[in-house]
Formats: C-alpha cells, structure tokens, sequence
C-alpha cells in the first residue's frame, strides 16, 4: 500500500471514530422519545436508504452463495448485537462506566487478532491502546467511579465487555469479504441484515407501534444520524480493507471526545481540565501506535 493510501485509511477511520460521537449527540435527542431498539432500527433504515444511492450504481456482482451468511451474520453482531448488549449495560453501570468498558475493544481486537494469528503484537500497539484507555478514564473521572449502590453491577461491566468483544470479532472477520466484494456492497448488504433482525427484535414491543407519533424533530434527527452512520460505516470498512483490525478499531476513542466537544458547542456542557489532560494522553496513545510498523497476515482467496 502506497503511503497516501495508507493516510486515506488513516484519515477514513479517524472520520468513523469522530462519527461515533456525532451519532451520540443526535442519539441523545431521539432517545427522549423512544427506545434504544426503535433507535437503532430507525437509525440503520435511514443508513441502508442513504447507501442504496450509491451502491446500485456500484454494484458488480452479488455475493457467492457460501458468504451470504456470514455477511449477514457480521452486519447483525455489528449493528444489532453490539448495540443490545451496550444499550443493556446501562440498566447496571453509568454511561461513563460502559464507555470505558466498551473502549477496551481495540485491546480485544489485539488479542484476538493474535490468537488468530491474523496480526503480531508489538509492544507499541500494546502500549498505545492502554494509555488511549487511559486517557478516556481520565477524560470521564469525575463520573466513573460514581455508585449507586447498585450491588448488580458486575452485570453490566461482562455486557459492555462483551459488546466490545462483539466488536471486535465483527471488526477481524469482515476483511476477507472485504478483500472479495466492493465496500459499498458489503456496507449496504450487512446493513439491511441488521435491520431485518431489528425488526423482528422490535415488532413485538409497544414503542414500534408508536413509531408513528413521534415528533418532526426528533425524524429529522433520525435521518441525520441514518445519514452518519451510512459515512461512518462505510468509511470504518474502508479502514478495514486497509489497515490492521487493531489499528481501526483503535479511533474509536475518538467517539467520546466527538461526543464532549459537540456537547460543549451546541449544548453549553463544560469542558474540564480531566478532559483536556485525557485528550492528551489518547492522542499520545494514537501517535505511539500509529508509529509501530503494521504486518496482517494475508486472507486465502477462498
């Protein structure tokens, strides 16, 4: 890969990590009029809608009948398992709590990536991760070791880290589909899986059926975030057909501090010196990973 290449990935995963704090604040708006299920389900139509667009004209073949599934498959724990299991998190641990839980995927992605034998670790990878871990724990210290004497909380800590790991997985195993079919055709196909399963998760509850009655605001918001999610995911797979799993998933840490920096602009949240010493210290943790010398093991042509 030539080195302006390599910057393009760079860059298109940095865009997907700062999307994730975009999707949020716009989140934090529609979830005063429905649920996290209805949200997600809501959210990834409007993404699939603003792909259609692009991938038809891009289209060059459908799959082969044997990666259908395992499309499927990656876009539901990507979109819907991932996002169940941290939207439950929060009935047992405070926000900040399951952010910093959930910030461990890139540490995961690692791990797994090596036992799989799908990157080496290095001892900067290693090193850049736990201390962009570290700064988001700075950044949030004022409310992540808060309790509310909830004895149950180890529940939510094991589904936080599992959505993370949730992630993780998603994050190794799209590379060779990646590698195969076009991004736009990957995005739009595992996209559509995830609402389908969606759906049927939502169908039987009360807020799908009061859908419909929700406010003008609050649908503009949701074609907004459709809208992001389309960019972010379709830049985040990009990411992957070029870069090592671990390095991608790393710009995640991006989305919480997207997140502070919207707030303090258009909701008045302060900004606190624990979140200026934290950015600090992730974007020291992003530099020194960055700077170890990437080697993925190449995916058999199946």
């Amino acid at each position: 890969m030539s080195k302006p290449q390599h910057l393009l990935a760079i860059l298109s995963a940095m865009v997907a990590g700062a999307i994730v704090g975009v999707a949020v604040v716009l989140s934090r708006y529609v979830m005063k009029e429905t649920t996290p299920e209805i949200l997600a389900l809501l959210r990834y139509s409007f993404g699939v809608l603003c792909f259609l667009p692009i991938a038809i004209p891009a289209y060059k073949g459908w799959f082969k009948l044997k990666d259908i599934l395992p499309v499927a498959i990656l876009g539901i724990g990507q979109f819907a398992i991932l996002i169940l299991l941290l939207n439950h998190s929060l009935n047992y641990i405070s926000s900040a709590r399951a952010a910093l839980v959930f910030s461990t995927l890139p540490l995961q992605t690692m791990i797994l990536a090596a036992v799989l034998g799908r990157e080496k670790l290095t001892w900067q990878k290693s090193l850049g991760i736990i201390l962009t871990i570290l700064g988001l724990a700075v950044t949030e210290w004022r409310t992540l070791f808060s309790s509310d004497g909830n004895d149950q909380a180890w529940i939510g800590i094991l589904l936080a880290a599992a959505s993370g790991l949730c992630g993780a997985t998603c994050s190794i195993f799209y590379r060779p589909y990646l590698e195969r079919y076009a991004t736009t055709t990957v995005s739009t196909f595992a996209m559509f899986a995830s609402v389908a399963f969606l759906f049927l998760y939502s169908l039987p509850t009360d807020a799908f059926w009061e859908i419909p009655t929700l406010s003008d605001g609050v649908w503009w918001a949701l074609v907004a975030v459709g809208a992001s999610s389309g960019i972010g995911y379709f830049t985040w797979l990009w990411s992957l057909k070029h870069l090592a799993a671990t390095t991608v998933t790393m710009f995640l840490c991006l989305g919480p501090i997207t997140a502070t920096l919207l707030g303090a602009i258009f909701l008045r949240e302060a900004i606190t010196t624990s979140f200026l010493a934290g950015l600090i210290i992730a974007i020291a943790g992003i530099l020194i990973a960055l700077a170890a010398k990437e080697k993925v093991t190449p995916i058999p042509q199946a």
